[in-house]
C-alpha cells in the first residue's frame, strides 16, 4: 500500500471530496476516517504528506499529531493541520507538537493545493 497523501478526518464526505480532488490532480490518496487506526496505517503507507483534522472523536488531532511526531517510522512525514478550529491557541499547540502547517476550514481547493504543493515534490 502506498499513497502520496493520507487524509485523516472523521467527516466521510470531506474525505471523499478531498481525495477526489487530489486523485484528479494525479496524486494517490488514502483517506482514514478512524484516528485510532491511523498510526498503524501510516506505518504501512509511508505517505509524502499527512493532512490531519483536529476535531475527531476518541482520539483528537492533537493527540494523533503527538503520536505521529514521536513514532520513529513516521515522525519525519510532514503534517498539515486542516481544521475548523481557527483560534490562536490551537495553532500554537499544533505547531509546538510538530505540525508543519496550520490551515483553516473552509479553504478553497486552489489555496489548499498552493499550501501543500511544496511537500509533494
Amino acid at each position: 500500500m502506498s499513497a502520496d497523501i493520507v487524509i485523516i478526518d472523521d467527516n466521510e464526505l470531506y474525505l471523499q471530496n478531498t481525495s477526489q480532488l487530489f486523485n484528479h490532480l494525479g496524486y494517490k490518496t488514502e483517506p482514514i476516517s478512524d484516528p485510532e487506526s491511523a498510526i498503524e496505517s501510516l506505518c504501512e503507507i509511508k505517505p509524502k504528506l499527512i493532512i490531519l483534522d483536529i476535531m475527531m472523536p476518541d482520539i483528537d488531532g492533537f493527540t494523533l499529531l503527538k503520536n505521529i511526531k514521536t513514532h520513529p517510522q513516521i515522525n519525519s512525514i510532514p503534517v498539515v493541520i486542516l481544521t475548523g478550529k481557527v483560534f490562536s491557541p490551537e495553532k500554537k499547540k499544533a505547531i509546538a507538537l510538530g505540525a508543519d502547517k496550520f490551515l483553516s476550514k473552509p479553504i478553497t481547493s486552489k489555496t489548499l493545493l498552493e499550501e501543500i504543493k511544496c511537500y509533494l515534490n
